[in-house]
């Protein structure tokens, strides 16, 4: 990539957003400059499904702004909540996965979200023509699946209440 891509206004406020997102904070300004030909800003109202459980994960969002419920199907057709979903999370992780998979849970928008969203298709183009910040948007992800995990193993034993 070239060092002078050109910084037209859309792409200065995109800018403007990854300067103030904490996925990014340790990202440089050039970094950034670069990672705006892959990312698109999207929207999500109250109501709106980001993940349906059962489609091929193809797009992996960080959450900007606004708030998500994580609810997955019961064996009886009830929903279940799992998780809420909060700015400066991410969702959709798998899309990074170089095979297929599919969606295990629903992500429902609770108020109005403000994302950037990263396709497969971009991240492999990422993954050819920027490899150093491909590598940073996955070491992201990589802490971001830790911190989950261990939240996930917190509750877990926390409502086991022991052998």
């Amino acid at each position: 990539m070239s060092e002078d891509i050109p910084t037209d206004p859309e792409n200065l406020n995109l800018i403007e957003i990854l300067e103030s997102a904490p996925h990014f904070s340790y990202f440089t300004f050039d970094d950034k400059k670069t990672l705006v030909q892959y990312v698109r800003p999207v929207t999500f109202l109250p109501g709106d499904f980001l993940i349906h459980e059962g489609e091929t994960m193809e797009t992996v969002y960080f959450i900007i702004s606004g708030k998500a419920e994580v609810v997955k199907m019961n064996i009886d057709g009830d929903k279940i909540g799992i998780a809420d979903i909060n700015r400066g999370e991410i969702v959709g992780e798998t899309s990074l996965v170089p095979t297929a998979v599919e969606s295990t849970v629903r992500i429902r928008a609770t108020e109005k979200i403000f994302a950037l969203a990263l396709s497969r298709k971009s991240f492999r183009k990422m993954m050819s023509g920027s490899t150093g910040i491909a590598f940073k948007i996955l070491f992201d992800v990589m802490k971001f699946l830790r911190m989950r995990l261990n939240d996930t193993s917190n509750k877990l034993v926390d409502g086991a209440g022991g052998c």
